[in-house]
């Protein structure tokens, strides 16, 4: 898998930041987020549906490993 932006891209509303967009793959990306440290995460997996390199599902492993993860970085009352 590739990932497609490494930087982070913040969305401002006058001077302060609102939200800060991660984009790239989960299953590297996550495991250096702090614990807690995220109000909203949104993942969307491969499906396996197309002949690209990056369009491989996700194994039963990967999805242990990544929900350990969101869990683990999501913070009390994040979605």
């Amino acid at each position: 898998m590739r990932v497609l932006q490494t930087n982070p891209v913040r969305l401002k509303a006058g001077n302060r930041c609102k939200a800060t967009l991660r984009k790239g793959c989960c299953k590297r990306k996550l495991r250096h987020f702090k614990d807690a440290s995220v109000k909203l995460l949104c993942i969307d997996p491969p499906y396996g549906m197309t002949k690209n390199g990056w369009d491989k599902k996700w194994s039963e492993d990967d999805w242990k490993v990544i929900l350990q993860h969101a869990w683990r970085v999501l913070s009390p009352g994040g979605r």
